[in-house]
Order: C-alpha cells, then sequence, then structure tokens
C-alpha cells in the first residue's frame, strides 16, 4: 500500500514550468566584397568593437589621439573608418 501512495505522490508545491527551447541567434554570413580591393568601412560602434572599447571612447579618441584614424562621413550624420586603417592603429600601438 505504502508503494502505491510513493506513486501518485507529486511532491510539495506546483510542478513547474518548462521554458520553451532556446532559439540560437543565427550569424549573418560573411560575404566577400565583389572587388577584393574595395574598402571595409564600419561606425564608431563597429570601431569599438574592434578595439574594445564604447562609441565614447572612440570619440573621445577621434579628439585626444592624434594616431587614431580620421573618420569620413557618408551620408549627413554618418561617421565611418576604414577598417584596415583601425588594425593598422593598432598594431602601431602594440609595437610602441
Amino acid at each position: 500500500m505504502s508503494e502505491q501512495t510513493e506513486q501518485t505522490r507529486r511532491g510539495p508545491g506546483r510542478p513547474r514550468k518548462l521554458r520553451p527551447a532556446e532559439v540560437a541567434p543565427v550569424a549573418s554570413p560573411v560575404v566577400a566584397p565583389a572587388d577584393p580591393l574595395a574598402p571595409v568601412v564600419t561606425d564608431r560602434a563597429g570601431a569599438g568593437k574592434i578595439v574594445h572599447k564604447s562609441p565614447s571612447t572612440i570619440k573621445r579618441l577621434e579628439k585626444s589621439d592624434p594616431d587614431w584614424p580620421k573618420p569620413f562621413s557618408v551620408g549627413a550624420y554618418e561617421v565611418n573608418y576604414l577598417i584596415a586603417d583601425i588594425h593598422a592603429y593598432v598594431l602601431k600601438k602594440a609595437r610602441a
């Protein structure tokens, strides 16, 4: 008789709700430019991700560090950098 009560007994409290299976984010495929010599650009946030700094730090580097690459604009309010220039800056700082 005790075996039967143990099987039907649920335990204290309500059973937990099961969370839906989390969907892993899909990484965007890296698309090579049609022209291999085409410049690849990024904005302040992308430049910050390259050097592991915030966009406000990138803005401060524009004003204070003469070695930091000069930004250029494509649109009215956009600020862009050549990724190759950012990599060259990092290599120059690493050598110093």
